[in-house]
């Protein structure tokens, strides 16, 4: 965690200090056998970071760390953006591209419906059965792409200081409030940013870009 946390704070600013418990955040190996980007730990609060002792990834620490920035208190309103900022700030810090898209699960119609990252945002936990994984990581990989897509055109600084403005602005930060962030950093030639994350959720199979959307759980 000591070489994660600079880079980290240098992409969104300190630490945030409230940690549920108020506690200096700590990582706590555990046994139980959990999806090593989650960890049972998709927004810690308690100031643990729980990682299971089966995964030597830097990513299982990496993103639950990244995710502090994004917890409950955060004041942007969309859990799948939440997420998408959170592993793309994870994965540059360690310079690793955001995971291949994944598929959308065979599995996931019969369960789940089409894809939709606007109407539901499912959160894994240790029981989720395996089609509840592969669609966490189809939500996972989408999100983080559509991200990293945003910060290729407008590049890296520039969505850092799109994050702040999200983060410390007075108001809840929406979907729109972002890409109208982004659209202000665009180039003043290609492709825009809308076009681009059209582009991504039409390839995801998403017929509408997501808006607002509530998390439910996972079954």
């Amino acid at each position: 965690m000591a070489t994660l946390l600079p880079p980290l704070e240098d992409l969104l600013g300190p630490l945030p200090t409230a940690t549920g418990n108020g506690a200096d955040l700590a990582i706590h190996e555990s046994a139980a056998n959990v999806h090593p980007y989650s960890a049972g730990d998709l927004a810690p609060t308690d100031g643990r970071i729980r990682v299971s002792e089966a995964f030597d990834d830097p990513a299982a620490i990496a993103l639950p760390l990244a995710r502090t920035w994004f917890g409950p208190a955060s004041p942007i309103d969309s859990p799948w953006l939440r997420e998408g900022l959170a592993a793309w700030v994870a994965y540059d810090v360690l310079g690793q591209p955001c995971p291949a898209p994944a598929p959308y699960p065979q599995a996931a119609p019969d369960h789940y419906g089409d894809p939709d990252l606007d109407g539901r945002w499912y959160m894994p936990s240790a029981a989720t059965p395996q089609r509840g994984w592969d669609y966490w990581d189809w939500q996972h990989s989408t999100a983080c792409g559509v991200v990293r897509d945003a910060a290729d055109i407008i590049g890296p600084e520039a969505m850092s200081a799109v994050i702040a403005q999200l983060t410390n602005g007075p108001d809840e930060a929406t979907v729109g409030a972002w890409v109208a962030a982004l659209s202000a950093h665009e180039p003043p030639a290609g492709p825009s940013v809308a076009d681009i994350l059209a582009a991504d959720f039409a390839a995801a199979g998403i017929d509408s870009p997501p808006a607002v959307i509530e998390p439910v759980a996972l079954d």
